[in-house]
């Protein structure tokens, strides 16, 4: 019975530890572009984007459409982290800059987030939302683990 209850406890922990890394931080983007499809804006800083990186083609780049249902639920998630209101579109992530809009001051943003973030190697928008999940993840992990000690104790 004893050896049953260290093995259960065994599986439940590296069953939370494994939920972990399911995309290692260096596969993620480095920019996340947000767009509607008929938007004369987001297909200017679309061709910016691309004039840009050209000289840097191992620069990953998501492009998402709010069209897409899950797509506008992961610009709020990440304009609530960034701590923004995003007015209009595009709505581009590049490290830990955000650039909304378009026009010459949004070119020269952009451009500047891509440099600096290359020179720098930063981290993609996507980590900072992978961190306040994991954040509320350790502590149900952690509580539900104590919760199983203390049963395991109790039932002994």
């Amino acid at each position: 019975m004893k050896s049953f209850k260290r093995i259960l406890v065994s599986i439940l922990f590296l069953t939370a530890i494994s939920r972990y890394g399911a995309m290692p931080e260096n596969q993620l983007p480095l920019i996340i572009f947000f767009y509607a499809a008929e938007c004369p804006d987001c297909d200017r800083m679309k061709q910016v984007l691309s004039d840009i990186l050209l000289p840097h083609p191992d620069i990953l780049v998501a492009y998402y459409n709010i069209a897409v249902r899950e797509n506008l639920s992961l610009l709020k998630n990440l304009a609530a982290v960034f701590g923004i209101t995003p007015a209009q579109l595009p709505v581009i992530f590049v490290g830990e800059k955000v650039i909304i809009g378009a026009g010459r001051a949004a070119e020269l943003k952009l451009n500047r987030a891509v440099r600096e973030c290359i020179e720098v190697d930063c981290r993609s928008p996507l980590e900072k939302l992978r961190q306040e999940r994991h954040a509320w993840r350790e502590i149900l992990i952690v509580g539900g683990l104590i919760v199983l000690l203390l049963f395991v104790l109790l039932v002994r």
